[in-house]
């Protein structure tokens, strides 16, 4: 058992688990505090840190070269495209919003692009075929957002448009 006062995780399933002092488990997908799963937590505290550490150090961070940072975007793409053998072609409710996805990337130079018009186009499709009861209405309220962004009247967004008819 770990002594009073020290930070400790069960460890096992069952009757077989034990406390152990939290830096003693390696495996963090057991990784249980006071009876909660904390992984995600120290996640997003991580994500929080590193991009608080970026705005600080933001004008080191610029002076890399952007050739530097090259092999990192190849090692990254090349993890995407292992997942994309994971993507059911067959189902292709699936495939063309994913599709459009990995070509919108590298082709518009903006992986936020790529992953917008992915999902304005996933939604499109569930509409167009009268499944708009299967998506979540965070999605449907993201899209619209996203449309908006991309979709105005003459070379403005919609954004731009309502705020210039308002100021």
């Amino acid at each position: 058992m770990a002594k009073s006062g020290v930070l400790a995780v069960r460890v096992g399933e069952g009757e077989e688990q034990e406390q152990q002092p939290a830096h003693a488990v390696l495996n963090a997908d057991d990784l249980v505090v006071r009876g909660k799963n904390v992984l995600g937590q120290e996640m997003l505290i991580a994500v929080m840190v590193v991009m608080l550490m970026g705005m600080f150090l933001s004008g080191l961070l610029q002076a890399i070269p952007a050739f530097a940072v090259a092999p990192a975007l190849v090692i990254v793409g090349a993890m995407m495209k292992k997942q994309a053998g994971d993507i059911n072609w067959d189902d292709k409710e699936m495939a063309i919003p994913a599709f459009i996805t990995m070509v919108l990337m590298p082709f518009t130079y903006s992986i936020a692009d790529g992953i917008a018009w992915g999902l304005i186009s996933y939604v499109a499709i569930k509409i167009g075929m009268g499944k708009m009861d299967k998506l979540n209405p965070i999605v449907n309220a993201l899209a619209v957002i996203m449309l908006m962004f991309y979709v105005g009247p003459g070379d403005q967004s919609t954004f731009d448009w309502i705020l210039s008819a308002i100021f």
